[in-house]
């Protein structure tokens, strides 16, 4: 990747002006931390009864000149690609029967490209746009796909529409003792979207693998499917999801710590940790040569404790210190100022620790100490910042993209196998991590939540591709459900993931081969 050569100080200000930058960062640099410890000492939205301001409904129509315009958005907006899907029509299907005949209305009688969209939609935006995405095609919302069709404690199983969501599948499966063992940290996640796009990256098998039954709708008909040869990480290609079995545990608890030290021996750790602790899980902060250790196992139902996992950068947070944190960092970059920008992510990653991560002794509680102990349902997931209703943006995800000059995170998500780990690890160089981990070490792309390039070459990494592209031409023939950007993906249109362009390399749109893909104009060659 290229080399970061800052501006010399003459070039970026006056050094009055970078006194004042100094004062200012300074005060939004407490500012941010002050509304963090607010957050955390007051606990979750949802458990107070606050407003929470969740996303709108990512599939919106305006119509205009007599015809409708109808548009599919990402309520998480720190995807490099943020371009907004246009459609001709939108359908919102409450039953199977509905979907289905959808489905049939569209495909058969008109050859209609369509595409799924979920509730919240955190997918990549073109992986849920019909056709090439210039206002034709037909999308398909789950939204109102989201009753539990059943549930039988006896055999553990339990049936949902796609369109249920993880909160309410964990929820209601702790009503009836049973619960499910693996799952994405975030609870806005769908089970058919879980499902489609692996969600999320290392832990994408575990999810579908409880999974023992897909009814979907293709073309005209009803299908079911096996969960283990054809309907996980399906990209949608294979028709739209409709019901879903899984083959649940009994409910139980768990035991959670968090431990952070010195990255020193990380090679040899991550090699191992992992079969250490069932749950277990590193994060890794190189600029600070330090690693957390999630230290999570499984304890019996009978075990002592009612704890909860609030994770607070799930939680609502005030738009003004969303907005703080962003201008701050922003300063800190006009002024050539990289320790800046280091003490303001060891204050946050102090008082981060300092609440836990947001465990808590019990729901709606405040962090006490470890361990902590608590039900599967409501440790393993979390996002309070969907609950609660509208407060004219007062709070907001964290990555809402309403919030003007809001957060933005790198995004990389790919896996390897344990094997390569303490090799990819020991290479060390943080600038190349994304390259290594994902040309030189062949990581595997999440499919839906990643940078552009991640998927350069990404078919070929798939020896089983073959048979994955034959099934979908049994499923659908006509390709009605294949779009633009899933062809991309699956190595079978013409188009790249990526583009050439001045600046292209700092959002993840291309590799960097030359000066103008990064900011030679700031310095950054």
């Amino acid at each position: 990747m290229g080399t970061a050569t800052l501006p010399s100080r003459e070039h970026s200000s006056s050094s009055a002006s970078i006194k004042y930058l100094m004062r200012v960062k300074q005060s939004m640099l407490l500012l941010v931390l002050a509304t963090l410890t607010s957050v955390q000492v007051d606990g979750p939205a949802a458990d107070r009864g606050a407003f929470a301001n969740p996303p709108p409904d990512p599939v919106q129509c305006s119509s205009g000149g007599g015809a409708a315009d109808w548009t599919v958005s990402s309520a998480y907006g720190m995807f490099p690609d943020r371009s907004t899907c246009r459609a001709a029509a939108a359908a919102y299907p409450a039953s199977e029967d509905e979907l289905v005949r959808a489905v049939a209305a569209a495909g058969a009688a008109s050859g209609t490209k369509m595409k799924v969209a979920t509730r919240y939609s955190h997918s990549i935006p073109p992986l849920a746009c019909p056709g090439s995405g210039d206002g034709e095609g037909l999308v398909i919302s789950t939204r109102r796909l989201d009753r539990v069709v059943s549930v039988d404690p006896a055999t553990g199983h339990m049936t949902v529409e796609s369109g249920v969501t993880l909160r309410d599948l964990v929820a209601e499966a702790a009503k009836s003792g049973l619960a499910l063992p693996y799952a994405p940290y975030w609870w806005g996640l769908t089970v058919g979207g879980m499902l489609s796009t692996g969600a999320h990256a290392a832990r994408s098998g575990a999810t579908a693998a409880p999974c023992t039954r897909v009814r979907q709708g293709a073309r005209a008909h009803r299908r079911r499917s096996g969960a283990g040869r054809r309907a996980k990480v399906s990209l949608g290609v294979l028709g739209v999801i409709s019901q879903v079995t899984l083959a649940l545990q009994p409910l139980f608890k768990r035991s959670v710590t968090f431990t952070e030290r010195d990255d020193d021996d990380l090679t040899e750790q991550v090699a191992k940790f992992g079969y250490q602790h069932e749950f277990a899980a590193i994060s890794w902060f190189p600029a600070h040569g330090r690693v957390v250790y999630r230290i999570d196992d499984r304890l019996p139902l009978t075990a002592s404790g009612e704890g909860a996992m609030d994770f607070i950068s799930f939680r609502a947070t005030p738009t003004i210190a969303i907005q703080a944190s962003r201008l701050a960092e922003d300063l800190f970059e006009r002024a050539g100022n990289g320790s800046g920008k280091c003490l303001m992510s060891r204050g946050i990653h102090a008082a981060l620790s300092v609440a836990g991560y947001g465990l808590q002794r019990r729901s709606g509680g405040l962090f006490t100490g470890y361990p902590v102990v608590g039900p599967q349902h409501r440790m393993e997931a979390s996002g309070g910042c969907l609950m609660g209703p509208e407060d004219a943006l007062l709070t907001a995800c964290p990555w809402d993209p309403r919030v003007r000059a809001g957060t933005f995170v790198h995004q990389t998500t790919f896996s390897l196998p344990v094997h390569r780990a303490a090799a990819f690890v020991a290479e060390g160089v943080l600038e190349e991590i994304e390259q290594m981990g994902i040309f030189k070490y062949g990581g595997l792309p999440q499919w839906g939540k990643n940078r552009n390039l991640a998927f350069v070459g990404a078919a070929r990494k798939y020896p089983g591709l073959p048979q994955f592209l034959r099934v979908k031409d049994t499923y659908d023939p006509d390709g009605l459900f294949s779009g633009d950007w899933s062809d991309m993906m699956l190595g079978i249109g013409g188009r790249s993931p990526t583009t050439d362009a001045p600046g292209c390399a700092l959002k993840g749109m291309c590799v960097f081969s030359r000066d103008e893909h990064c900011a030679p104009e700031q310095g950054y060659v």
